[in-house]
């Protein structure tokens, strides 16, 4: 559900709650709104108001803006006017689900922080995750083969792809192309594209972000199992070479797959 249908049906059921109250919300006395924001106040935190179109905020949230806390109702107007001005009211992170069997949502901030092209430490800010990373291929739903993604992934613009290692250190790698996978049996150049390393359960002290340093080599669009980034991390020979990024992603050569989904990345 849309936050703004969250916040709708939670006011549809604080009035069935209360069928003393008149249903007509304009005419409410403040003995009235002294009711209802006893009946909703547990929930409040539970909503994601700073996510809430600005248009669907005042149509359908600021007439009751009496109901909110007072700092919250104000640090949500000061959010619409500028969402750069510092807040003191805990922004909770959006509703997004990923489909998968090797990532978390954690993984999923962590990877937008890094589309954005900024580095450091991972922001939940809002505008980190404007991304939808919708499932292509599970190697052990489709296939691990090149033809499942051949017909799953060619032609689906930027994708990601996660890789987990069969070992014990539940390790997790991958790529960003920001380019389209065709099979052109030729080398992509992007600065976008990056490779990277962590465990399952995120850690910055083991978490491995590698940029591309020579963009003309950055994707290899292979149409056999040469196919992947560069000559970094080849998805089917299941190779790991220090060549064209910044860094080595894993120490040996080579490696086993446990399992692997690629996913189409599209900003909202």
């Amino acid at each position: 559900m849309d936050e703004i249908e969250i916040w709708n049906n939670l006011i549809k059921w604080a009035i069935a709650k209360n069928p003393t109250v008149s249903s007509y919300i304009s005419i409410w006395n403040s003995k009235e709104i002294e009711i209802f924001k006893k009946t909703i106040q547990q929930f409040i935190p539970h909503i994601r108001f700073f996510q809430i179109p600005p248009d669907d905020y005042y149509d359908n949230v600021h007439p009751l803006s009496a109901l909110l806390p007072e700092k919250l109702e104000k640090d949500i107007n000061l959010y619409f006017i500028d969402p750069e001005i510092p807040i003191s009211s805990k922004i909770s992170q959006p509703r997004i689900l990923i489909d998968s069997l090797i990532i978390k949502m954690d993984h999923i901030y962590q990877i937008a922080h890094w589309i954005d092209d900024k580095l450091g430490k991972k922001s939940h800010s809002l505008k980190n995750l404007q991304y939808d990373f919708n499932l292509l291929l599970r190697g052990s739903r489709d296939g691990f083969g090149l033809e499942p993604f051949k017909e799953k992934c060619y032609n689906k613009g930027a994708t990601i792809v996660i890789i987990k290692l069969k070992d014990k250190d539940g390790r997790i790698i991958g790529g960003y192309n920001p380019l389209n996978w065709s099979g052109s049996d030729d080398y992509l150049s992007t600065y976008g594209s990056f490779i990277f390393s962590f465990q399952s359960i995120i850690d910055s002290s083991t978490t491995i972000l590698s940029r591309i340093r020579n963009e003309r080599s950055a994707i290899y669009d292979s149409k056999d199992d040469k196919l992947g980034f560069g000559r970094d991390l080849r998805i089917f020979n299941r190779t790991c070479v220090f060549t064209n990024y910044e860094r080595k992603i894993i120490t040996p050569r080579t490696f086993n797959v446990e399992d692997y989904e690629v996913f189409e990345v599209e900003r909202i």
